[in-house]
């Protein structure tokens, strides 16, 4: 019954805020968005979540917003990689057999797409930009308030490697890292821009208790995904000398919580000696080959999207998944959609790289700075885990790679779009 209400308030509140204004309902789901990924209902043997409800209004009402605007909506955009991608997706379903989960990754690719290119139209103006990054500040409290509620009554749970236990009401132990780790960067860009002077405030009280949170959730994957995309700093001059901030807050915090962080090392290794292999062992020894025999099965076709478990099981005998996006996508969609998958990857990543170059507002190229750090955290932690079909995290990085190629658009010497 909880699920339910959730669900209706959400797409009800959507309906009548994207009705008076489309920024507004995009922003309202992205602010709620982490409330919108546990509730879960169920309709004989199937089940939805409230999130794939969410996907479902977004691709209806981006349906109606094409009808308005037309072609004009994906101009300048990933725009065709990602529909290629999709397409090919959708090709797949030939070779499927497992109907109800290829429906669910289709359709929340498409959701992606949308949501993409909705909010890259509406950032070509400067009011829709801070509208969402409003929501972002909410989205953080949203999540860190119930997370650090939970560490009170058990600080145990964060220094946990069980899969199973949530690190927070709201998120999955390794969603929940992820989504610190994209909010790590966002904050550094809201306490180092000269604008917002509010929001500017609130992200230097947000940055230690994040930080924390991000050190204390155990997320190694996270953690190796913050440090390999803040290398991308050092390309521009204007904020290599500002590199020194988030490694220091990370750093600082790390040591005065160093026994909780030896705590979760040591029951690492607990574990280790009990099961005979790590995590990472996990999937160097037994995902990763798996995944590997699997796809040289159907190399080609692959086993359709949302297939990957059911394939696993099939061809390696593995009950579990790839535990890494590009081995996932080999075997779901095989040579040919793993090739456009690195295609979309490598178009939106250069769309942004050059498109920094075109901007001459100092605090809108910073955002896309870092927007393009975001990005390329997505993509190293997906070495490690399948954030793409993992619904919470992700949403966050489509809008701000959707916020950065509406601000890119917008530029070029130009001004922002009126409102």
């Amino acid at each position: 019954m909880l699920s339910l209400f959730i669900t209706v308030i959400a797409c009800l509140g959507f309906l009548i805020i994207y009705v008076i204004k489309p920024i507004y309902g995009i922003a309202f789901l992205t602010a709620i968005r982490p409330f919108l990924l546990s509730p879960q209902m169920s309709f004989g043997i199937y089940s939805i979540s409230a999130e794939g409800f969410y996907t479902l209004m977004i691709i209806i009402f981006a349906l109606f917003y094409y009808l308005q605007y037309g072609r004009k909506i994906y101009q300048n955009t990933s725009f065709f990689p990602f529909l290629l991608f999709i397409i090919w997706g959708i090709i797949t379903f030939s070779v499927a057999t497992d109907y109800i989960n290829f429906s669910k990754k289709l359709f929340r690719l498409i959701g992606y797409l949308f949501l993409y290119i909705l909010v890259a139209n509406e950032c070509r103006n400067q009011k829709s930009f801070v509208i969402l990054l409003i929501s972002f500040m909410i989205a953080i409290l949203f999540t860190l308030v119930p997370a650090i509620y939970a560490f009170i009554l058990n600080p145990e749970i964060y220094i946990s490697i069980t899969e199973n236990i949530p690190l927070s009401v709201v998120m999955s132990k390794n969603n929940f890292g992820f989504f610190l780790c994209y909010m790590m960067f966002f904050l550094y860009y809201i306490a180092n821009s000269n604008r917002y002077k509010m929001l500017r405030f609130f992200s230097i009280l947000l940055l230690p208790i994040l930080s924390l949170a991000f050190i204390l959730c155990y997320t190694r994957a996270a953690w190796v995904s913050l440090i390999c995309a803040s290398s991308i700093l050092l390309l521009f001059k204007e904020t290599r000398r500002k590199i020194i901030i988030p490694f220091f807050l990370v750093i600082l915090v790390g040591i005065m919580f160093s026994y909780k962080i030896y705590h979760g090392l040591y029951e690492d290794v607990t574990t280790t000696r009990e099961v005979g292999f790590s995590s990472w062992e996990f999937r160097t020894r037994l995902a990763w080959p798996a995944s590997i025999k699997t796809f040289k099965a159907r190399p080609i076709m692959g086993f359709g999207l949302g297939n990957d478990r059911v394939a696993l099981n099939k061809v390696a005998n593995w009950d579990n998944t790839s535990h890494n996006d590009y081995l996932l996508l080999l075997v779901e969609t095989g040579a040919i959609g793993f090739i456009l998958y690195l295609n979309l990857l490598i178009s939106i990543f250069l769309r942004t790289y050059k498109g920094i170059k075109t901007i001459k507002d100092e605090d809108k190229r910073f955002f896309c700075i870092v927007a393009l750090l975001i990005f390329s955290s997505f993509m190293v932690g997906s070495f490690a885990e399948h954030l793409l079909q993992t619904p919470g995290a992700t949403g966050y990085v489509i809008t701000t790679m959707g916020m950065a190629h509406g601000v890119i658009r917008s530029w070029g010497g130009k001004v922002f779009e009126k409102s």
